[in-house]
């Protein structure tokens, strides 16, 4: 069986919190940034990667702007994780 991504550091777990800053890196947002202008930062440049879809440009990248959505949805569960919550049962 191969290695489950949770929240929780189990034997074999990857933390949340590691993936989610190799996804950012990897998406260019800038280091040191509080998690807020962080999810800002993944609107705007999925609001931008949108909007070179719309126009045709040949350097959208529908793979990029799944990827800033998902780690979006990845920076914010990291922050209710952080400040205390728990996450929503899947």
């Amino acid at each position: 069986m191969g290695t489950k991504y949770t929240g929780c550091g189990g034997d074999g777990d990857i933390p949340l919190s590691d993936i989610h800053a190799r996804v950012t890196a990897r998406l260019g947002v800038p280091a040191g940034i509080s998690p807020a202008d962080e999810i800002r930062w993944l609107e705007r440049a999925a609001a931008a990667e949108r909007q070179l879809g719309l126009a045709g440009s040949w350097a959208y990248d529908p793979n990029r702007l799944l990827a800033l959505r998902q780690a979006r949805s990845l920076g914010a569960a990291v922050a209710e994780t952080q400040a205390g919550g728990s996450l929503p049962p899947q």
